[in-house]
């Protein structure tokens, strides 16, 4: 038996064998290509091999047969790849996926799901690729437990699940599973695909948006195992007395890079609506104590009384950015304001009564240094509530408040209207998250 590698020559070894990969595709690429994409399925007796080309301006084009040669040192190099990342505990992947561009190449690889083949595996094939490459029940998904019993019955008769809450490590593992999923089934030649996950008790909604090589959409469907596992994901972060997430962004980048960003406060922006009795359900599922439940969700579950209120956001997120200490601003749908507009709206932000002070300060986060200039004060016309920082960025940066404030204020005619008390006890309650 040889001696395992050391990690950085096991890594150098796994860069070769994905290179020779990636030259041997360039060699079947077509005039004027831009990417070439190998999906490619494998055990210890059998492979499949399925291949794109996707053209300088976006479109998918056939691609070439591979000759003997080319399909040989693919398949070596597979193998070999496959061997490597095998480990006793885990076993080791059965699809990857590598898109190969003109000076660069991207790869994923699947441990977790059946691979799509054509025609489907018979299941003493994946009985005998496990007696090769083995794991134990932990690492054994489900599809292929029952693989293994309908080619051996008795044999495999445990099974194993994780229920509760994920800790970090899980949290890690599904991300992984997800990107395993994602990097099957996304479209060859994928720039961007972004997609949005929200749900109130059993309601669900999901939608997504993908952009091609030229920044064009492409129509797909996100698989349904998806669907799954971000209930998995919801239900696996809940934490006892404070709930879970109403929603998810999550966002892939060529077939290997995901990053999630997720909605704990927000009433999310449904697609399809859920009925009524889906906010009762969700704090059912998921309980929460009054003190850290959102003024809406405790509204429309009918656990306080009071206008309905919605609470702007002065940006929609803050990503990690060098040199900017709390992060980088992000803002999605802001319409263009005339600077006569842009005034009166001013005007109307800042005249509006004050209804909650606190202490401190949030900062500009187009400043580097980091200081905290921004009021920590709220104010509310009746309908909406928004923080100081709304009217801030608006005269500091020229930063629209969102679409729907600013809507609701032109409705309005600019005109601040009269804000009874009971009005402002119940939007101190939507700011702070509980009942007035």
């Amino acid at each position: 038996m040889s001696h395992p590698r050391q990690p950085q020559a096991d890594l150098e070894r796994k860069e070769i064998l994905e290179s020779r990969i990636g030259l041997a595709l360039i060699e079947i690429a077509p005039p004027g290509w831009y990417l070439v994409d190998l999906r490619g399925s494998m055990t210890a007796e059998t492979q499949q091999l399925r291949l794109a080309v996707v053209l300088e301006d976006g479109r998918e084009a056939a691609a070439s047969e591979l000759d003997a040669d080319v399909q040989r040192r693919i398949i070596e190099a597979m193998a070999e790849l496959r061997q490597m990342h095998f480990r006793p505990e885990s076993g080791t992947w059965f699809s990857m996926r590598l898109s190969a561009k003109h000076d660069s190449y991207s790869v994923a690889y699947d441990f977790y799901h059946e691979p799509p083949w054509e025609p489907p595996l018979e299941p003493a094939m994946y009985l005998r690729d496990y007696e090769t490459f083995p794991r134990d029940i932990m690492h054994l998904p489900i599809w292929l437990r029952d693989k293994l019993r309908e080619a051996q019955p008795g044999r495999f008769t445990g099974s194993f699940s994780i229920v509760g809450r994920m800790n970090l490590e899980d949290q890690r593992d599904w991300a992984d599973e997800a990107a395993a999923l994602l990097a099957q089934s996304l479209p060859a030649g994928n720039h961007q695909t972004t997609i949005y996950y929200q749900a109130m008790g059993d309601h669900v909604d999901m939608s997504a948006d993908v952009l091609n090589v030229r920044m064009r959409e492409v129509a797909w469907e996100p698989p349904a195992k998806l669907l799954d596992l971000l209930k998995k994901l919801r239900e696996g972060m809940y934490e006892q007395g404070a709930g879970t997430w109403f929603g998810v962004r999550l966002q892939v980048q060529g077939i290997s890079h995901i990053s999630l960003e997720f909605n704990y406060d927000s009433e999310p922006k449904w697609e399809v609506a859920p009925p009524e009795s889906a906010y009762r359900e969700e704090l059912e599922l998921y309980p929460r104590a009054l003190e850290v439940t959102p003024y809406w969700l405790a509204r429309r579950a009918g656990l306080t009384s009071g206008p309905e209120l919605s609470v702007a956001k002065p940006y929609d997120a803050a990503l990690p950015f060098p040199d900017y200490p709390n992060g980088y601003p992000t803002f999605t749908d802001r319409p263009t304001l005339a600077d006569e507009e842009r005034d009166g709206l001013s005007a109307y932000l800042e005249n509006a009564p004050v209804v909650l002070t606190q202490e401190g300060g949030d900062p500009d986060l187009f400043d580097r240094t980091g200081a905290t200039r921004i009021p920590r004060e709220y104010r509310t016309d009746g309908s909406w509530v928004w923080p100081a920082s709304v009217s801030y960025y608006l005269r500091a940066h020229r930063v629209a408040p969102e679409r729907g404030l600013v809507e609701h204020i032109r409705s309005r005619g600019f005109q601040v209207p009269d804000v009874d008390q009971g009005t402002r006890d119940a939007a101190v309650a939507a700011i702070r998250g509980g009942s007035a």
